[in-house]
């Protein structure tokens, strides 16, 4: 089962964060960090298409593989960017170009589930949340080794993300662009 999780900042009076303010109108900005990547955005990227309940647009950054990775975007509807290398310029990079209100950040081999717009934009839309994840889970069908590992690691990723408020990026972080643009 997928949940997001509520996220309850401090919230330091220098920035000008705000809850809600999200509708299901809103569309979805799903940003890309992609370096080195090749063999797995292709099937990510069909995924989001396929699972995305209403509008969305995808915005895949190329943060300088040269690996053939932005070659698996070819003749999908997806927005490019340009970066230097590391997560962050790459998300930023994206968001200086996304259209949406809401900004969902995915990594290159990360699956979400059915509806995953319609969730990010459900927790957004509430007024005690700033940010959203979904909960971490590990794709048995791809799996070579044991469960048991795997197990363990889900369990982990779910108490350090409900308890310390701290979720992993292969969780697909949310946040509003006008919440992403006020904390910098």
């Amino acid at each position: 089962a997928w949940l997001w999780i509520k996220y309850r900042y401090f919230r330091p009076r220098a920035y000008a964060v705000r809850a809600g303010g999200v509708t299901s109108e809103s569309v979805v900005s799903v940003i890309i960090p992609a370096y080195r990547e090749k063999g797995k955005l292709g099937r990510t990227l069909r995924h989001l298409f396929a699972s995305a309940a209403k509008k969305i647009e995808i915005i895949v950054v190329d943060a300088g593989g040269k690996d053939g990775t932005m070659d698996e975007c070819e003749g999908l509807n997806v927005k490019i960017a340009e970066s230097t290398r590391g997560r962050g310029p790459a998300v930023a990079a994206g968001a200086r170009i996304a259209t949406g209100d809401v900004l969902l950040v995915v990594h290159a081999d990360t699956l979400v589930p059915q509806g995953y717009d319609e969730f990010v934009r459900t927790a957004l839309a509430r007024e005690d949340t700033l940010a959203t994840a979904f909960r971490f889970k590990v794709d048995r069908a791809t799996l070579t080794k044991p469960e048991l590992p795997f197990l363990v690691m889900e369990s982990t990723v779910h108490i350090r993300a409900t308890t310390l408020q701290l979720p992993f990026g292969d969780q697909a972080l949310g946040i509003t662009k006008q919440n992403f643009v006020a904390l910098g």
